[in-house]
């Protein structure tokens, strides 16, 4: 099989360096161009280049069944379609993206990606353990992929860990500087966890202003502004939130399998309901 390079120019995405310059095994030129063609939509977090990307990675698999980035990449816009509340059920996306996710782990038990993915569906189901060892496993096999420090430090947060969390994303950082804004988000979220919310603001704006359609990061900002005491910007974040995504609305802690705000403390029921009443003070129901 010929290893072929993939390569787009971060800057016009946004996106960390592992989200838009990986190598992708393929000897089928016209998969890897298909590919090529979903990395243009995959950081961009709207509804429709969502459903692009969608179209392109499917394109990638029929090419190329053996195309393990293609099926993580796939498995992404499950996960998107499930947090956004874009498309369909979130359970059944969220149970789709850990199939595809296992399908790429199948085609390569050492893909960085597909545990990155796969740590991040654990979580959203609140199994929080199991997205912490896939998390662990990522660096482990792949010490030097930015990625699984990344969505390690994620499940951390998740798990309520935030000390372990900040300490790991720092060495996302040092491998790969240019994900400055999704890294900001978790270093945003790890401050939140720990009560230090002025400190979590400048991080927070810094990921909003990197990745203006970042749901996640307008989430968190909306809590924050919310416990400085901040209702007019935490209006505003909530504002935010329902123009990137039109028909969101907050989970029932009670009846939903995932938290009111993945990648926060998941695993405290006390934390989350702080956070759901911070969100409804901020104007979403």
């Amino acid at each position: 099989m010929t290893t072929v390079g993939l390569f787009v120019r971060q800057d016009q995405l946004n996106a960390p360096h592992w989200w838009v310059a990986r190598v992708a095994p393929t000897d089928n030129l016209e998969a890897f161009d298909d590919l090529l063609r979903a990395y243009q939509y995959s950081w961009r977090q709207t509804k429709d280049d969502n459903t692009r990307e969608r179209w392109w990675d499917e394109r990638a698999i029929e090419l190329d069944p053996q195309y393990g980035d293609a099926y993580v990449m796939l498995g992404w816009t499950y996960y998107f379609d499930a947090y956004f509340q874009w498309t369909g059920d979130p359970r059944t996306n969220i149970k789709h993206s850990i199939e595809l996710g296992q399908k790429a782990l199948l085609l390569d038990d050492s893909s960085c990606g597909a545990l990155a993915l796969l740590s991040n569906d654990y979580q959203y189901q609140r199994r929080f353990d199991q997205a912490v060892a896939e998390g662990e496993r990522a660096v482990s096999i792949n010490p030097n992929c930015s990625m699984g420090y990344a969505f390690l430090a994620v499940a951390l947060n998740a798990a309520g860990k935030p000390d372990e969390a900040l300490r790991t994303v720092e060495k996302a950082m040092r491998l790969d500087p240019a994900g400055h804004a999704f890294y900001a988000d978790v270093v945003g979220a790890a401050h939140i966890l720990m009560g230090r919310y002025q400190e979590a603001l400048p991080s927070l704006q810094q990921a909003v202003a990197g990745s203006p359609n970042a749901l996640y990061s307008h989430l968190k900002l909306a809590i924050v502004y919310t416990e400085l005491g901040r209702d007019r910007e935490a209006h505003a974040e909530a504002a935010e939130v329902m123009k990137i995504s039109p028909s969101y609305v907050l989970p029932s802690l009670e009846r939903e399998p995932y938290s009111a705000v993945p990648f926060l403390a998941g695993s405290d029921l006390g934390l989350q309901r702080r956070y759901d009443r911070d969100l409804r003070r901020a104007g979403l129901k």
